[in-house]
């Protein structure tokens, strides 16, 4: 779907619902979801250079509530995707897939979870302070003073407000970034305010993690070992409720992988390789954590893998036991402090 031209007073293209933009041929299997929430288009650069070999859809959520962002979804996949289809969520679209998933099950065949937030509220604790640890003292002045503004009731132009706190959030979630363009159609405060209180809900009640126990198709999450989200968060909860799960760490490597200069390339072909080879839910029941090494040559499935009964009984690995043929190298949570 082609966005539509804007005329005077007519309402922003992404808000009319079930808003969405297809890149490639049919049939469109893949599905990318954008992170925010109230960023939509920001999966633009993934979608075009997957487009290359798969049809893709890219929603663009409008709604103001969790339910009615599942439903804007439910709505593009029904009406234009090739079901069961292959979600790609991105920070909040990570868990907006999870949670799709959870209730539609038949209409995905993997999930990919791509710097993915925490998944129990413990684990959310540092994030501000790994954050504002590593900015300059004149960027931590001003992100605390955004930050005020958009939590007062009173405040103004809380879109700009928000734009402005993200771009300074983004100099903190990098690690070494490629020159690149933001593709935010429009930062929408209050969609991202109303929607992330109703997930936050989820998570701190534990029905995130309940929702785990319905999903029976792959689960990857790929992580940036900079990430201010703790890879913990994502991988220590999501391995003990889901089946078939898999979590690729990548190293010098922040929150948006593919604006990174040492990530983006085994990004991508990570990508690639889950694209091409998408199992079925019935595969064995697995829980594999992988750390990406420099080189990535083979499929991640030729690495030796780490099951989820070796990690409970033997946390920790010499570095030189957890290393692939392939050079790609594995290592448990206990293993690499730094990211706790």
């Amino acid at each position: 779907m082609i966005a539509p031209k804007l005329r005077r007073r007519q309402v922003p293209w992404w808000a009319h619902r079930s808003a969405f933009r297809k890149y490639g041929k049919a049939p469109y299997n893949v599905t990318v979801i954008h992170g925010g929430p109230g960023a939509p288009g920001e999966m633009a650069p993934v979608a075009r250079e997957l487009s290359r070999n798969h049809g893709v859809l890219e929603p663009l959520q409008g709604a103001s509530t969790l339910q009615g962002q599942l439903r804007e979804l439910r709505s593009v996949l029904d009406e234009n995707g090739n079901l069961p289809v292959i979600l790609i969520g991105y920070s909040w679209g990570a868990f907006l897939g999870f949670i799709f998933t959870a209730r539609n099950q038949a209409s995905v065949k993997k999930l990919i979870l791509v710097s993915s937030g925490v998944f129990e509220e413990r684990y959310a604790a540092t994030i501000t302070k790994t954050r504002f640890s590593r900015l300059e003292h004149r960027d931590r002045i001003a992100l605390d003073s955004l930050l005020s503004t958009l939590n007062d009731p009173g405040g103004k132009d809380k879109n700009r407000i928000f734009q402005m706190a993200a771009e300074i959030i983004a100099r903190a979630d990098t690690c070494d970034p490629l020159p690149y363009k933001r593709e935010v159609a429009e930062y929408q405060f209050d969609i991202y305010e109303k929607v992330w209180n109703d997930a936050r809900k989820l998570r701190r009640r534990g029905d995130l993690m309940s929702m785990g126990t319905h999903i029976q198709c792959p689960v990857v999450a790929i992580h940036g070992d900079y990430d201010p989200h703790p890879a913990d968060g994502v991988f220590q909860p999501l391995s003990r409720v889901i089946k078939n799960f898999k979590f690729i760490l990548l190293e010098h490597c922040g929150h948006c992988p593919w604006i990174e200069r040492a990530a983006k390339d085994r990004f991508y072909n990570i990508l690639a390789e889950e694209l091409r080879y998408c199992g079925s839910g019935g595969a064995k029941t697995h829980s594999t954590r992988i750390r990406s090494s420099t080189a990535f040559a083979k499929p991640v499935n030729s690495a030796r893998c780490i099951s989820r009964h070796a990690y409970s009984k033997s946390p920790r690995f010499s570095r030189a036991s957890c290393v692939g043929q392939d050079g790609t190298e594995m290592m448990t949570s206990s293993a690499r402090s730094s990211i706790r």
